[in-house]
């Protein structure tokens, strides 16, 4: 009896040896397998990966514009669909039309080789897809959007603050990204600023001082003296009355335009969460009447500009009042 289970046990272990050794002969190698493979860009904006080549099969897998896939070669009778592979070694087919993409620079491959000693112009997208907008803010229109790892070749603009930064999209046209949201190997901050112009002189008192918003009512950032010289900014607001400028730290606030003097025309930079500029008003046809104020008790500069919506250096100016601008009670001004 222990010779016949001895001779069994024997028996079944050469079965199992010879099945595995022919199964082992018989099974494709992986380099055979992978021969026809090739991997490809995604060229629609998402594809699901099916396990059959069928619309309403299940889905294991997604994959997004730019991204590279493993394509083996094989399609479906229909040619719609074309067999992919996971990077976990499963099957799966995606459509054609979104795996037809020219192999390009993924995140798996490696970097672009570049002399010894230059940067590359090169940004990396490093959120899962970002819109790349027709402006440097929210508020301008989405032109496309790319997919994490994505590689663009950096423009050559970027805002006054460092957080909007062109990129080279295919075709060649240019938009604008998030610097929150990509990676460069360039500091974005060595860009010039798009439209960047003269700097502007601030004038002492109320106008010295820079705010975090185009109004009075936001915090303050800091103040300057008479003379300080400031960069001007990106943007102003809708009605002119208030500009951003560029502090020497690389920070950006907004002052009011009546305290700058610059031969920069204020009303064709871009206004600040609108899109484009209002045309300027047309020349008079007659020049106005001339407007005269006489001087109250307690009346400034300021106060009086406001009262005939004119900005106070502009009063000073009409009237020949130079610095600490001085006035006096019985005066009469003359209002431009």
């Amino acid at each position: 009896m222990l010779y016949n289970t001895r001779s069994i046990t024997a028996y079944r272990v050469i079965l199992v040896a010879l099945v595995l050794a022919l199964g082992v002969s018989l099974a494709p190698s992986r380099e055979a397998q992978a021969a026809g493979w090739t991997d490809v860009l995604v060229t629609c904006s998402s594809d699901d990966v099916k396990t059959e080549p069928d619309i309403y099969a299940q889905t294991i897998g997604t994959y997004y514009r730019n991204q590279t896939v493993t394509v083996t070669g094989a399609r479906s009778a229909d040619g719609i669909f074309a067999q992919v592979v996971l990077p976990d070694g499963r099957f799966g087919w995606m459509k054609v039309v979104c795996v037809a993409g020219t192999p390009e620079q993924s995140e798996q491959s490696p970097p672009p080789i570049h002399p010894v000693g230059a940067i590359p112009a090169y940004v990396r997208v490093n959120t899962g897809a970002l819109n790349v907008r027709s402006g440097p803010g929210w508020w301008y229109p989405i032109l496309t959007k790319f997919f994490r790892g994505t590689l663009l070749p950096l423009g050559q603009f970027r805002n006054a603050d460092a957080s909007w930064v062109q990129v080279v999209i295919p075709g060649g046209q240019t938009g604008w990204v998030n610097t929150s949201y990509v990676t460069s190997g360039k500091p974005i901050s060595s860009l010039p600023v798009q439209g960047a112009p003269a700097t502007t002189t601030v004038f002492v008192g109320s106008g010295a001082t820079i705010f975090s918003g185009p109004s009075w009512f936001h915090a303050v950032l800091t103040s300057y003296p008479h003379g300080t010289t400031l960069t001007l900014g990106t943007y102003r607001s809708a009605d002119n009355q208030w500009v951003q400028v560029v502090l020497p730290d690389g920070r950006t606030g907004w002052t009011y335009t009546g305290f700058l003097l610059t031969d920069y025309p204020i009303h064709t930079l871009p206004i600040f969460g609108g899109t484009t500029p209002p045309p300027p008003p047309p020349p008079p046809t007659q020049p106005p009447a001339q407007r005269t104020h006489v001087v109250q008790a307690g009346e400034n500069l300021y106060r009086i500009g406001l009262r005939y919506g004119v900005q106070w250096p502009n009063i000073a100016a009409a009237n020949g009042i130079a610095f600490p601008y001085r006035i006096y009670a019985g005066q009469v001004l003359t209002i431009p």
